[in-house]
């Protein structure tokens, strides 16, 4: 499988952060795991070529809105996606860029379609079911 784009998944639960990489995989990206905002920062400042983030809004070690900030400042163009419950789309969905995505049942389904989207215009390669970005 040839992966055309490389997400990093950032999530306090380990089942979420499993669910979402098999998820991605299986639509064709390469995925990155972080458990905290810490680990975010560190795969953002190592210079990897990634094109989106999906964000969990309630990780351990980060405020939000702190870490929107830093990622918006150093990483202007990276989309990300938020992946929370209700409550949490009002906390710095502001920031340009931001998408967010309702935690529940077909979430997964969702995020796939915004990743798609938020990709489409920055991403070129052939997806596994025969998309092309460009």
């Amino acid at each position: 499988m040839t992966h055309c784009a490389t997400i990093l998944i950032a999530d306090r639960n380990p089942y979420v952060r499993q669910f979402l990489q098999r998820e991605m995989h299986r639509a064709g990206y390469a995925v990155l795991l972080a458990d905290s905002g810490r680990q975010v920062l560190f795969w953002v400042e190592r210079g990897l070529a990634l094109d989106l983030i999906i964000l969990d809004p309630d990780l351990p070690d980060a405020d939000i809105c702190h870490l929107l900030k830093q990622l918006n400042h150093r990483f202007p163009q990276l989309p990300i996606v938020i992946h929370g419950h209700a409550e949490d789309e009002a906390k710095c969905i502001h920031n340009k860029g931001i998408r967010f995505v309702e935690k529940g049942g077909n979430s997964v389904e969702r995020i796939v379609q915004v990743v798609e989207n938020a990709l489409a215009a920055t991403v070129r390669c052939t997806h596994t079911t025969g998309r092309h970005w460009s």
